[in-house]
């Protein structure tokens, strides 16, 4: 095998990995050459189940003969996983079918280019952003850390390393929000989001601070019904909640002072006073 065959080969064991990666959801750990199996396992899956991938390219047809012996001499060479898996990055015959059970392994065809590939992981790239609350990565961006990605999983199979989901997400998260900040404000917007109950207006006449009675001065009371909702697996953090009410095309904005539990609240009687009810936190402006 020409040394541009191996690169090749590489670059087709790294774009398996990376876009099963990007699919899975129930993955642990993957290594891509593990240092600890045997140099016939490309791909070491680990998570509910154990894979043993195996990743063929070439340029001569591949035929059912050809993919028994591959499969029985993984399976051989490394006994102990769940299950096994070949993939043909060459062109078969057409005895072969994508998705066969062949030998107790799962046959994956795929003839693409390697550019393809590439192509493709991006457009799964942007799927795995979406699931992660970030959206609206441009084109552009996610091919970039497509390429990175590829380059960082090369780094971990020279040295036999596996790679774990939580490192894996890091990773891609570190490198978009460096090269693309905006993702960050996408992210935090796509996160949480209000809603909101009824909202109920009273007018509450003010009492004279001195002599504690009811003076002719009176205070308009908003009682809101918020809900937030962040469906997503980051925290959200909410600084502060601005209402606004529009009176003959002027627009005023209320600051809270006052959140209230709403399990401490007394719903039985309208409030007359804000002290009727025992605060949960209480906001002071300066």
């Amino acid at each position: 095998m020409s040394a541009r065959e191996s690169i090749q080969g590489y670059l087709y064991q790294t774009l398996i990995a990376l876009l099963q990666m990007l699919d899975d959801e129930a993955w642990s750990t993957v290594a891509i050459e593990p240092k600890d199996l045997d140099e016939k396992v490309d791909i070491f899956w680990n998570g509910s189940r154990r894979k043993a991938i195996q990743v063929k390219s070439s340029r001569s047809r591949i035929n059912r003969a050809d993919a028994i012996s591959y499969i029985r001499d993984l399976k051989s060479h490394y006994v102990g996983a769940d299950d096994y898996e070949l993939v043909l990055c060459a062109h078969v015959t057409a005895e072969l079918k994508n998705g066969d059970h062949l030998d107790g392994a799962i046959l994956r065809i795929d003839n693409s280019h390697p550019l393809a590939l590439t192509q493709q992981a991006a457009h799964r790239l942007d799927a795995f952003l979406h699931r992660h609350s970030i959206s609206q990565t441009p084109p552009i961006i996610r091919e970039l850390l497509t390429r990175a990605l590829i380059s960082r999983l090369i780094d971990y199979s020279t040295a036999g390393a596996g790679i774990t989901r939580d490192e894996f997400e890091d990773q891609v998260k570190s490198w978009l929000l460096a090269c693309y900040p905006e993702a960050a404000r996408n992210s935090r917007f796509s996160m949480c989001e209000i809603s909101n109950g009824p909202c109920d207006m009273q007018i509450t006449r003010l009492k004279d601070s001195l002599t504690g009675q009811q003076s002719s001065h009176e205070e308009l009371v908003f009682i809101l019904d918020l809900y937030f909702v962040n469906a997503s697996n980051e925290p959200s953090i909410i600084q502060f909640v601005v209402p606004s009410l529009t009176v003959n095309g002027s627009r005023h904005f209320f600051v809270s002072r006052f959140f209230f539990d709403p399990t401490k609240v007394n719903n039985t009687r309208p409030p007359d006073q804000l002290d009727d009810h025992e605060k949960e936190l209480e906001i002071f402006l300066l």
